[in-house]
């Protein structure tokens, strides 16, 4: 990723600037509107990042490289807008010399936007909502929802659990997590079970999923002889997430759990 925006490349578009300045003035009607143009275009790639940078300047630590590149960017289009700006005031240059010009500066800003379409968060439909995700975080968890649908859960759970590790501060964390911990316990491995639907507690306490989470992991903590634990997740339960069917079920493990007990 740090490579995308880098690969701009300005030099040949500010040669030929170089080259048209010190030929003369735009006068051609033609030059003129392409001139106009090119800001056009200009401008609306620079609001088109800055739009960019403000949504991912709330984000993870993680995405501080990427908001760098996206300043970079920015300081790239400045020197391309400061071309513009000196050759409408130069003198005239014969009209195959513009047309290069501004192709070079068309191919440039295409490119930019190109780049940056690439960093566009993307939709994903889960858990009955569409929550907004980088293209990264969107491909692996795709990736580990198509495994767990082909029913190889062994990979879906690799994959999840690689996702949490990367994307902990996505969007998507709390259902990664919830799936995590999920397929871990149908694959009888409690003990992963157990850690990730704890970070599931833990790190999103309030969020719906998190109710069903902890129905597996009481689950997994009775598996695993913790049945002190899994009281009190399904004791919590209930406070959490009251006249919910999730807080009904909680409820009536518990009172097996009395009478087992007994």
């Amino acid at each position: 990723m740090k490579v995308l925006l880098r690969a701009l490349v300005l030099s040949s578009g500010l040669a030929l600037l170089s080259a048209a300045q010190a030929q003369g003035l735009f006068s051609d009607d033609e030059a003129r509107r392409a001139i106009l143009d090119l800001r056009g275009k200009i401008t609306a790639l620079e609001t088109e990042n800055q739009s960019l940078a403000n949504r991912l300047d709330g984000m993870a630590k993680g995405q501080l490289d990427l908001f760098g590149q996206l300043e970079r960017l920015r300081s790239e289009l400045a020197a391309i807008r400061g071309g513009v700006e000196q050759n409408s005031q130069a003198s005239t240059v014969n009209a195959q010399q513009q047309k290069e010009l501004f192709q070079s500066l068309e191919n440039q800003l295409a490119q930019a936007k190109a780049r940056l379409a690439k960093f566009e968060p993307q939709p994903v439909e889960v858990g009955g909502e569409t929550l907004m995700a980088q293209p990264a975080e969107k491909k692996l968890f795709e990736q580990a929802r198509e495994q767990m649908q082909a029913k190889d859960f062994k990979a879906a759970a690799s994959s999840f659990y690689r996702f949490n590790q990367r994307f902990e501060d996505s969007a998507l964390s709390p259902y990664a997590l919830n799936y995590e911990g999920t397929l871990h316990y149908a694959l009888k491995n409690y003990p992963s079970a157990r850690r990730a639907l704890e970070t599931l507690v833990d790190k999103h306490p309030s969020h719906a999923i998190t109710a069903d989470g902890m129905l597996t992991l009481a689950s997994a903590q009775i598996e695993s002889e913790r049945v002190t634990q899994a009281r009190q997740t399904l004791t919590n339960l209930t406070k959490q997430f009251p006249n919910t069917p999730q807080a009904k079920m909680a409820s009536d493990r518990l009172r097996s759990l009395v009478a087992k007990k007994k």
